[in-house]
């Protein structure tokens, strides 16, 4: 999975909120479209949220303080199919909340 220079800008003020309170976990969550068997798009979102994680640690995030999560197929929404093909990224450990 690659990264469109498109989101470059937003993650860019991501990594620079991020340095603002250094002591915060990032975590990337990565979606699907329904396209697929349940397990490819695991790995698929897995490999979207790994993309922007890389991203941010070229721009001086700390690995360390990044969670990677696969949600996998997003068939919660009434998203178009595009749409479903996303890394949503929260300030504070995801996962607790999992």
């Amino acid at each position: 999975s690659y990264l469109k220079a498109a989101f470059y800008e937003n993650l860019d003020a991501a990594a620079a909120d991020f340095f603002k309170c250094p002591d915060i976990v990032i975590t990337l969550v990565g979606y699907t479209d329904s396209r697929g068997s349940q397990s490819y798009n695991r790995k698929l979102a897995l490999k979207r949220a790994e993309s922007v994680a890389v991203y941010l640690v070229s721009k001086g995030v700390a690995s360390n303080r990044i969670v990677t999560i696969s949600q996998g197929i997003d068939d919660s929404r009434q998203l178009m199919e595009f749409e479903k093909r996303r890394v949503e990224l929260y300030f504070g450990d995801k996962t607790r909340n999992r």
